[in-house]
């Protein structure tokens, strides 16, 4: 997944400075203002890193993973793959999902009006 992959010039050293960069600004900021609202965002953080160092939801997002014919079942479009990673991302431990489905998503038999004009 594009979003859950570092940049291929972001090894996992520059990626660790980086946290460690982060950590430093964030315990100035700590220390001269104190708020509940700083906290919040060290935890925000915290989790958005968990989540992408993690094998667990960087596998979720593989989709070629699982077999074709589940694939074909679920539609070979954006709506039906989208559909497929909420079930991929729940079966890996996500406690909620919310999937938004345009009204002309899902037309003609499963095929997107995308599909059908190009």
């Amino acid at each position: 997944m594009r979003d859950l992959a570092a940049p291929k010039d972001i090894d996992a050293k520059r990626f660790n400075r980086r946290r460690g960069l982060l950590s430093a600004v964030d315990e100035h900021f700590r220390t001269t203002e104190k708020s509940d609202g700083l906290s919040a965002m060290d935890k925000f953080y915290s989790a958005a890193y968990d989540l992408i160092s993690s094998k667990q939801a960087r596998e979720a997002f593989e989709l070629n993973a699982e077999p074709a014919k589940l694939r074909d079942e679920y539609g070979r479009n954006a709506a039906g793959q989208r559909f497929l990673l909420a079930r991929r991302l729940v079966e890996a431990g996500t406690r909620i999902v919310v999937e938004n489905v345009r009204p002309l998503d899902i037309v003609n038999g499963g095929k997107l009006l995308t599909d059908l004009i190009a």
